[in-house]
Order: C-alpha cells, then structure tokens, then sequence
C-alpha cells in the first residue's frame, strides 16, 4: 500500500505486468499510461542535473537531459526503472502509449 502511494505520487500508473494488446479495456488504459510517461518525461523532481540562470537549482527534465528526444528502447528502460521493478510496462504497451501521445 505504501509503495502503491509512493508511486502514485511520482506519477506511476498501475501497470499490467503483460500487454494489454487487442482488450477491450485497452483504450483506457493506453490513455491513462500516455499521460503517465509525459509525465514522467516532463518530471523535473527526480534526481537529474541541476541548472539554471543566476545560481537557479531547477532540475532538468528527463527529456531536457536527453536533448528533447528519446528513442522508445531508452525510454522503456528508463520507464520501468523508475518504477522500481513492479508494475513494469511491456514494450507493446509502450508502444501503444507513444502511438496515442502522437495524435
């Protein structure tokens, strides 16, 4: 339960552990895990580089320290490390997620 909180707190949706892939709940789920990894990616309370104008302490965004871009593997990785090893995301899930994130 704690855990569950922790992650709801950095932002983590529940994860499936296997692709949802052709279910006919997949659309909810594709959506709610989309917003998940923009979120991820935009977060800048993680342990990342420090920068900013005049003496500024902002941290850098996953994306920011990626020069803006990630490929999907990198992403899928770094995703599913964040999560600490439960609730992980199948690549096809990922995959689905970017899909929405593009329209």
């Amino acid at each position: 339960e704690m855990m569950q909180s922790m992650g709801m707190a950095r932002g983590v949706v529940a994860g499936v552990g296997e692709s949802s892939r052709g279910s006919a709940g997949n659309s909810l789920h594709v959506h709610q895990l989309a917003r998940s990894v923009v979120d991820f990616l935009r977060d800048e309370t993680h342990h990342g580089q420090h920068y900013g104008r005049g003496g500024g302490r902002r941290r850098k965004s996953h994306l920011d320290e990626n020069g803006g871009i990630m490929t999907l593997p990198d992403l899928y990785c770094l995703y599913n490390r964040a999560r600490g090893g439960t609730n992980l995301i199948s690549p096809d899930d990922l995959l689905d997620a970017a899909t929405v994130m593009a329209k």
